[in-house]
Parts: structure tokens; sequence; C-alpha cells
């Protein structure tokens, strides 16, 4: 019977190469998405996208807002408030394990976009977009409905509800009570 003989610097070599290639690749992913803005893997949700608002100095009025008009990009407070119309919070409640919305313009301007943000000086801002109706008179935003278990702080938040339109906003708040 033959003894064979194992060489332990080998495997020992080869076990320390498969761990060192693993952290490589683990740190080129984990870099990747962070330059790509996927960390920490936020999913989109049903009613809108789940997007992370803070900016630097931690004043959401001045995030930034996508062109609509293929124009720069401005922040909300470098938009002008139309004070022809009025925004209103129609519906502001939590049921059901859910935060609802719903808003309204009038007098009615086509072919807007409904931002809502919620806003609590202990956690970051949470915000979603939904498209708007007209409906007689009024510009009516899609039902937003945002699982309670995004407010990780309970207690009072404030919503801003902003309606964009062309080079124009119109702006509502109101503060809700996450139990």
């Amino acid at each position: 019977m033959k003894n064979y003989k194992i060489n332990q610097g080998h495997t020992k070599r080869n076990i320390i190469s498969v761990i060192v290639i693993v952290v490589v690749v683990l740190i080129a992913y984990t870099s990747t998405s962070f330059a790509l803005k996927l960390w920490p893997f936020t999913q989109p949700t049903l009613n809108g996208s789940k997007t992370d608002s803070t900016s630097t100095n931690g004043d959401s009025s001045k995030d930034n807002l996508p062109p609509s008009d293929g124009g720069s990009t401005k922040t909300t407070d470098q938009i002008p408030v139309d004070t022809a119309s009025s925004a209103t919070i129609n519906t502001l409640k939590q049921e059901n394990g859910s935060i609802i919305f719903n808003g309204s313009v009038s007098p009615a301007l086509t072919g807007g976009t409904c931002l809502l943000t919620f806003t609590n000086p202990n956690d970051k801002p949470i915000t979603r977009t939904s498209v708007a109706t007209t409906e007689g008179a009024s510009s009516v935003c899609k039902q937003i409905t945002i699982s309670e278990t995004e407010f990780s702080y309970l207690g009072t938040w404030t919503a801003t509800f902003r309606y964009f339109v062309g080079d124009k906003q119109v702006v509502a708040t109101k503060d809700i009570i996450i139990k």
C-alpha cells in the first residue's frame, strides 16, 4: 500500500486565495452599489418610487426636482408659488397599517405632478409622487398609500403637498401623528 503525502502548503494557499477573491468581489460589489446609489437596496413601491430626499443640510425644501419640461433642475424654493390656485389635502390618515393621502388643486391645472413629502426632525424625509387627473373644476392627485413601517419615528410628521405644473407650484401642509 502506497502512502500518498498531501501537500498542506498548497491546500492552505488555495483556501487563502479563495478567501481573498471573495473579499475583493464583495468590496467591488459594495463600491459599485454605492456609486450607482443602489445602497441600501431600496425598492420602488406600487404607489410611487421610494426616494431618499435628504439634502446636505437636511432641509427637504431644497431637494432637487427632476425637470418636467427638459429644463434645468431646480429646487422647490426656486419655483414660484401660484397664488391664483389653492392646494388642499383632502385625506391624510393612518388606517390598516398605511398612511393614506388624497390631494387636489383648484382651479384645475392640467398636466401637473403631485409630490408628497413627510418630514420630521428625528428621521429622514419620505417622498412619493403621483399623477393628477382633472375632475370637474379641480386637479385631483391619484391616491398615495405608504406603509406605516417606513415611518421609523412615531410622533408628529409634517406632510407637505406640492403640485407642480409648468414653472409654478401650489403648496399645502398638514401635520399627522404616526402611532
